[in-house]
């Protein structure tokens, strides 16, 4: 049976298969229009990574640019309170000079309990406890709504001062501070100010020059704890960048003696510098160091004296700890050791009662039964003007260690920190300018140049 154009037999159709029509694509053009697919695909990907990319890099410029802000202003910040500081100290050393008691007020000006703790230890903690305000916390100021710092919207700048007295501690110019004395001496008054045997050992034997402050660590690092480079650093010190003779001073630093501001040194300083003093009785170099520091501030030379006859073979107070008083010859001693370069009634050319001052730079004040017998024949050691032993005393300070952190902080109530740079330096009140500068990245750091 016939169907169509085709056969079929018992059930099975053989039509004939149809010719393909012409609209129909061959196979090489459906594997083109696939690749194209592909190649779109890849260039889209390609625009979205390249444009998230841009996006990153949009955000990460802007970030970089505000931190910059923010620390831009953070160190200048830093700089406002090295500038305040140096205001400070160049007033404060114009009325300390005239007046020794104006230090307590200097010092509770930079020091309150607002701030953060900058200081290390290391170095301030030289001023003892001899003045109200001992904590040496920094203190917090706030720039003033109209200073530029403070124009960029979202921002508020602080900056935390705090400043040692750098007379204050034994000096060590300018080499080392085996030049301070003969080994004996240099060992018993480092032991004086109660460092360690091991510290002693080195500190004592190194002959390496130092011209920045913390630099008299250096020996110690490899050899003794950590805790002993801080203690070594309370006490000891360097002029930073500065040579003797120094003809800014009005005498030259002297290479055989150094020179303590006995108002602001530490009780452990003064009880090494007498600990030198020949024939000093046992335990009175630290009974003398804590009378001296319950007295102080000292106008100059003759509240000092003043303070020494007091406890004298004549005066009305005993020693504390001893609880004697100085003999003759320990008496004159002190006063021969603590330089004879002004004017005296304690000197062999002064009268003490009528207080006529004398320029002799020798004493020899004689007692007898506990009352003054005249100043001329008194027992003492010195052979001459200007004796000294251990160190020589002055009253005012010329060198200041400065530590600044200045803040970026954000003007919401919490004051988030956005950037902080911490600023060192040593200002010299005498020469009226910058001897020593350091950017610190860090939390806290030495003064080691």
């Amino acid at each position: 049976m016939f169907v169509g154009c085709g056969l079929r037999v018992a059930g099975r159709d053989f039509r004939r298969s149809r010719r393909p029509t012409s609209n129909r694509q061959p196979p090489t053009a459906n594997l083109r229009r696939g690749s194209a697919l592909i190649l779109s695909l890849v260039i889209a990907a390609v625009l979205a990574l390249m444009a998230t990319a841009f996006l990153i890099t949009t955000q990460v410029e802007g970030q970089a640019a505000a931190n910059t802000l923010r620390g831009g202003q953070a160190e200048a910040a830093c700089r406002a309170g090295l500038a305040a500081a140096i205001y400070r100290v160049e007033i404060s050393a114009g009325l300390y000079a005239a007046d020794p008691g104006h230090l307590p007020d200097w010092h509770s000006h930079f020091f309150n309990a607002a701030g953060p703790d900058l200081c290390p230890p290391s170095w301030v903690d030289h001023y003892g406890t001899s003045f109200t305000n001992g904590a040496m916390v920094a203190r917090e100021f706030e720039l003033t709504p109209g200073d530029k710092l403070k124009s960029q919207k979202g921002f508020r700048a602080k900056y935390y001062v705090a400043v040692a007295d750098l007379d204050g501690k034994l000096h060590c110019n300018p080499a080392s501070i085996a030049n301070l004395l003969d080994g004996a001496g240099t060992q018993s008054m480092l032991a004086a100010m109660g460092l360690s045997a091991g510290a002693v050992a080195v500190i004592a034997g190194d002959h390496h020059p130092r011209r920045a402050p913390g630099e008299l660590r250096l020996p110690l690092v490899p050899v003794v704890p950590a805790a002993e480079w801080n203690d070594a650093e309370k006490f000891l010190t360097v002029y930073p960048r500065v040579t003797a003779p120094d003809p800014l001073a009005a005498g030259s630093i002297s290479l055989a003696n150094s020179r303590v501001n006995v108002n602001t040194a530490r009780i452990e300083v003064l009880a090494a510098i007498l600990s030198q003093v020949p024939n000093l009785a046992a335990g009175h170099a630290a009974a003398l160091a804590t009378h001296l520091t319950g007295r102080r501030p000292f106008g100059g030379r003759g509240e000092l004296e003043d303070a020494l006859y007091a406890v004298g073979p004549a005066g009305a107070l005993t020693l504390p700890i001893t609880a004697d008083r100085l003999s003759e010859t320990e008496f004159n001693n002190v006063l021969n050791s603590l330089n004879g370069t002004e004017p005296s009634i304690y000197a062999t050319d002064g009268d003490v009662p009528t207080r006529k001052t004398g320029n002799s730079g020798l004493y020899r004040v004689q007692f007898s039964g506990g009352a003054y017998a005249g100043q001329a024949s008194g027992t003492t050691d010195a052979t001459g003007p200007g004796d000294c032993w251990g160190a020589e005393v002055k009253f005012t300070s010329r060198f200041f260690h400065v530590y600044v952190l200045g803040r970026t902080v954000s003007q919401e109530g919490s004051g988030r920190v956005l950037a902080e740079r911490r600023l060192h330096a040593v200002y010299d009140a005498g020469a009226h300018k910058t001897l020593w500068l350091r950017w610190n990245f860090g939390a806290k750091a030495n003064m080691t140049d």
